[in-house]
């Protein structure tokens, strides 16, 4: 199987077998949700980024909430991207939306499909209907007739599809162990989704002047192709998306510390001669924004070092 890079070494690791690095699976469905602000939006750019370099990208852009500016501060191509929109207008309901992305997957040019989010996807009726009129489960029923659909197109072009969802309050939720929460869009997600991961908001980055740069955000997996279990977490820097230099920072093998020291230091990754980097954390995080290649050779060496590991994926700050 095909895997798309997540931008997160963390979250690679975590979704491949022990000692394997992989990502998001290619053929089959991905679902993420949790609560608003918890960073969906920001992990799904860092996979597209990641995905446009074997292929194109489609998204269908539901909650009308894309941001070109945003997605496009993380790396993402956007004159490169197939954009959908939900336009009752133009009669582009979550009908043609579900006929779109199946279209695309048809056609063998795409790596990665995104539908942000499913639970935006409004089925016509719904639409159309009065204000506070009752239409249970048409989006339920609706969603998985567009997964029953696609499903085959996926496997047959190896595209990746992913969805993002929110909770909502489970008010069925009865006695001891019931979970206060469920995801939107029926129970059709969570069978046919190959890999399920809920995110949830830790809290704030400040940086040396307590100013707000960024959120912490904690990655369940709770279903996978490989491991079907384990916790990731990372920090999502404003304007930046998953910050991979504080992550290096965290795992603490190739870019370290001695001691209770503030000095960081690092393997030369050609040598192996160990050599100063930066004075205190903020400092060590810009040292390597500031050099791309020895980003990307430290980036590669801690991989090489999970490749290895027999270590629990998990890396929490």
């Amino acid at each position: 199987m095909d895997y798309i890079p997540t931008g997160s070494i963390a979250m690679d690791y975590m979704l491949g077998e022990k000692g394997v690095l992989c990502g998001i699976p290619r053929g089959v469905i991905t679902t993420i949700y949790g609560r608003e602000g918890a960073g969906k939006s920001t992990f799904v750019a860092s996979c597209m980024k990641q995905a446009q370099k074997l292929g194109l990208v489609g998204f269908a852009n539901t909650e009308l909430r894309f941001d070109p500016d945003y997605f496009g501060a993380q790396g993402v191509d956007i004159d490169q991207l197939t954009v959908i929109d939900l336009n009752y207008s133009a009669k582009i309901y979550g009908e043609q939306i579900g006929e779109a992305l199946i279209a695309l997957a048809k056609t063998g040019d795409y790596s990665m499909l995104v539908c942000d989010s499913i639970a935006a996807l409004t089925p016509k009726r719904t639409a159309d209907s009065d204000p506070g009129e009752s239409n249970p489960g048409l989006r339920a029923r609706l969603i998985k007739d567009i997964i029953e659909r696609i499903i085959s197109p996926l496997k047959n072009n190896n595209v990746a599809l992913m969805f993002t969802s929110q909770r909502s309050s489970n008010f069925g939720a009865v006695g001891f162990g019931s979970s206060k929460y469920a995801m939107v869009g029926g129970n059709s997600v969570k069978f046919y989704s190959s890999v399920l991961l809920k995110i949830d908001y830790i809290g704030r980055v400040l940086d040396k002047t307590e100013t707000p740069i960024g959120i912490e955000s904690r990655i369940t997996l709770q279903k996978n192709i490989g491991i079907s279990w384990g916790k990731v977490q990372f920090k999502i820097t404003d304007g930046l998306g998953i910050d991979v230099c504080r992550e290096l920072l965290d795992y603490g093998d190739v870019v370290y510390r001695h001691g209770k020291g503030s000095y960081y230091y690092y393997g030369d990754p050609k040598t192996g001669e160990e050599l100063k980097l930066a004075n205190g954390a903020a400092n060590a995080v810009q040292k390597l924004r500031d050099n791309p290649e020895l980003l990307e050779a430290l980036i590669k060496k801690q991989r090489e070092i999970l490749g290895e590991s027999n270590d629990e994926p998990v890396v929490e700050s």
